[in-house]
């Protein structure tokens, strides 16, 4: 877990009882001071009305106090800061299909993938792609994919106390050789078939075989070969559909050269 001293949340991060944030004012007037928000959800700076600030974003929260202190000291935009010092302690509960599992007491500045890796990450069935993040009663879908293109999709997840994150059974895993970047096994969800699997393995390599792509599929009791025209899916614009078990395999060019 991040030591919260040394954080640095995102303006996205929503305050709440029991964070400290400082307040700096520096120019004509001169103020610093820190601040605890109660369990009421408020602060209360000395001759000043009350300040509500839990369930606030860190932006908005800058905003208002600017607006608020500029009605009692002189200062320029640049001359006012607020910082959060010390976040709260939250505990939140993971369950499912997790190496480690049960409740956690961590920093709100961890987002639910910071807890998924105190939690020792999914399990080797464990879904990456539909994970539940449940909060009163409502589910947030989090897919570790996304993160992964843009890590920025974390401070989409803030975890607030008493959540529940959930890791279910993956669902449909298809594995990919060849020539493709990332030879491994990858988890599909909804519509994502041939094309994005192969997307999702880093694109196709300079000697990969775009002709045509093997897929071996476990059909009943036996194992078929499919010969998928994937020269002719892209000319078309079209896609291939991948059963969970498919094994997708990128032929690859010879490497003899002929004068």
């Amino acid at each position: 877990m991040r030591a919260t001293n040394e954080a640095k949340p995102p303006d996205s991060y929503v305050l709440g009882a029991g964070d400290e944030i400082t307040i700096s004012v520096f120019g004509p007037s001169q103020f610093d001071s820190k601040f605890t928000i109660n369990n009421e959800g408020y602060i209360s700076p000395y001759k000043m009305p009350k300040i509500f600030l839990s369930g606030v974003s860190l932006g908005q929260a800058k905003e208002l106090l600017r607006s608020r202190f500029s009605r009692s000291y002189r200062f320029a935009p640049e001359q006012f800061a607020v910082s959060l010092t010390t976040a709260r302690t939250i505990t939140v509960n993971l369950f499912g299909e997790l190496n480690t599992y049960g409740s956690f007491t961590i920093s709100a500045i961890n987002t639910a993938f910071n807890a998924l890796v105190a939690a020792g990450g999914p399990t080797d069935i464990g879904s990456l792609r539909n994970i539940s993040v449940i909060r009163s009663g409502k589910t947030t879908r989090l897919d570790v994919y996304a993160f992964m293109n843009n890590p920025a999709v974390q401070y989409d997840f803030f975890l607030q106390d008493n959540d529940i994150v959930h890791v279910p059974v993956a669902g449909r895993i298809v594995s990919i050789t060849g020539g493709v970047r990332r030879n491994f096994r990858y988890e599909l969800t909804g519509d994502e078939q041939l094309l994005q699997l192969i997307e999702f393995a880093g694109g196709l390599t300079a000697n990969a075989n775009q002709d045509v792509v093997l897929v071996r599929r476990y059909a009943g009791d036996r194992q078929v070969q499919i010969d998928v025209p994937l020269s002719e899916l892209l000319a078309k614009k079209q896609n291939f559909p991948l059963q969970d078990g498919d094994e997708v395999v990128v032929r690859t060019v010879e490497n003899t050269i002929q004068n």
